[in-house]
């Protein structure tokens, strides 16, 4: 019952009837886009190891590269939330395509660090639109968290194929051979833009209009709470991401090694996903959110404090298993609190945000002798606080909007 009321107000708030969201193109379109959104985020692990390698960076600049690709990612958040529901996404998705295309062709032709910021930058908000377009439909579909577990499951299967495909192109054709790939597969995927539904109508408020219950809302604040929480979140994810291959080879690995596991790690995240899924039709979406929280909070402090090759292989799998669950019930919260798009579209910028500071950070802290231990218990902190976060929210849905707080 509550997924029909949730479907009947998601077309209200979008200004369109439930099948142009839910159409099976239009999804499969959503999935696509996303996907591909993020392939550059997915690959960063291995360009900033490349970086380093191959151009000689610094851990520092290799992290400033990585962070600016993120605060592309970031503003095109903003750009797309504050457009999505005046301008056509099928537009708004074809020049981020384009911006991407042309940023991934120029970054052949440029090694030095200044004009690679300002290229990656571009190369990030063009991706970016791409996937917060996508985002914002599946929003508004009727079937919210099962079709962000088709995302989550897209993006890990995908994640796996280019852990594994990505160290031989680098091999054999270095960076160059990785722009090209990110250049083919955003053009392919452009053949899809036209599926997408135009238009948006506009919505009164999102909080209001897209709550279970008309009479049961929750405050105001807390889509920007679960904001912030994705944020803290995001902040662990993109420095362990940035750094993960660093990380295991300090402890003896070789970078080869290392992708292997992540591809293996990520694989538990394709069962984690239909895990996920089958746990929020039993105990709704907020008791497994905090429960993987916690673990990977405890996950990274471990690590820290026995840190070698065991413990780094049990916290790359429980971060990798964990992560995407974490995310079904990010995107689930959200779009359950509001189903026009809007704030969907802004857990882009709460992620990019935090990749943003984070490599950037964890490069400087690192340039500055604080230590991968360390590093690590500052990741488990990251976590504690999303954690923290989530449970006040949670507390603050029992009493103002019970349906919402356990729904699924």
């Amino acid at each position: 019952m509550i997924e029909g009321i949730r479907g009947d107000q998601a077309a209200l708030v979008s200004g369109l009837p439930s099948s142009a969201a839910d159409r099976p193109s239009a999804i499969a379109t959503c999935l696509v886009l996303a996907t591909v959104g993020f392939l550059t985020s997915m690959g960063m692990p291995m360009v900033v190891n490349a970086l380093i390698e191959q151009y000689r960076y610094s851990e520092g600049h290799a992290g400033y590269v990585a962070s600016v690709e993120y605060l592309g990612m970031f503003a095109a958040s903003v750009l797309v939330s504050s457009l999505i529901l005046r301008v056509s996404r099928r537009k708004l998705a074809t020049a981020g395509i384009l911006i991407a295309v042309g940023s991934n062709a120029a970054s052949l032709f440029v090694t030095a660090l200044p004009h690679l910021l300002a290229i990656r930058f571009l190369s990030g908000l063009g991706c970016g639109m791409a996937y917060a377009v996508a985002v914002a439909v599946l929003a508004g579909s009727s079937q919210t968290v099962r079709n962000f577990m088709f995302l989550v499951f897209a993006n890990a299967v995908t994640n796996v194929l280019v852990l594994y495909s990505f160290p031989p192109v680098l091999k054999h054709w270095h960076l160059a051979g990785i722009f090209v790939a990110y250049c083919g597969v955003l053009l392919a995927t452009s053949l899809c833009i036209p599926w997408l539904p135009r238009k948006f109508a506009s919505a009164h408020g999102p909080i209001s209009e897209s709550s279970v219950s008309l009479h049961e809302s929750p405050p105001r604040f807390v889509p920007w709470l679960c904001l912030f929480a994705v944020f803290c979140f995001y902040m662990m994810i993109g420095a362990y991401w940035a750094f993960i291959v660093p990380i295991g080879v300090s402890i003896g690995f070789d970078a080869e090694f290392v992708g292997q596991m992540l591809s293996a790690g990520i694989l538990l995240s394709v069962i984690s996903c239909l895990l996920a899924y089958r746990l929020s039709q039993r105990l709704g979406q907020s008791k497994p959110l905090l429960f993987a929280l916690g673990i990977i909070a405890v996950a990274h402090i471990g690590g820290s404090l026995w840190f070698g090759p065991a413990a780094f292989l049990i916290g790359l799998g429980i971060v990798n298993f964990f992560w995407n669950f974490t995310d079904i019930y990010q995107f689930g919260t959200i779009a359950n609190i509001d189903h026009s798009g809007v704030f969907a579209s802004r857990i882009q910028g709460a992620q990019m945000f935090g990749y943003v500071i984070s490599p950037a950070g964890a490069g400087w802290l690192l340039d500055h002798h604080l230590g991968y231990p360390r590093l690590l218990i500052l990741f488990g902190t990251y976590v504690a606080t999303a954690f923290a976060t989530y449970a006040f929210v949670y507390t603050i849905l029992r009493r103002r909007a019970p349906q919402l707080a356990d729904a699924s």
